[in-house]
């Protein structure tokens, strides 16, 4: 709605740059997420006795 009363100009502008601010907090949740995953790597769970790799995969 905001982005409807920009020029068409500023409105591409707007676009790409909530492009590049989704593509990064994207890249930044895939890096930690990897990161956690590394970290907890041959743990179990509590309960089951799973492998925590295989609960995070679910």
């Amino acid at each position: 709605m905001l982005l409807d009363r920009l020029s068409p100009t500023a409105r591409l502008w707007s676009e790409r740059g909530i492009d590049v601010a989704t593509a990064l907090l994207g890249a930044y949740l895939a890096v930690a997420g990897w990161r956690y995953v590394d970290m907890t790597r041959g743990a179990t769970s509590a309960a089951i006795q799973y492998p925590i790799e295989c609960l995070h995969a679910l």
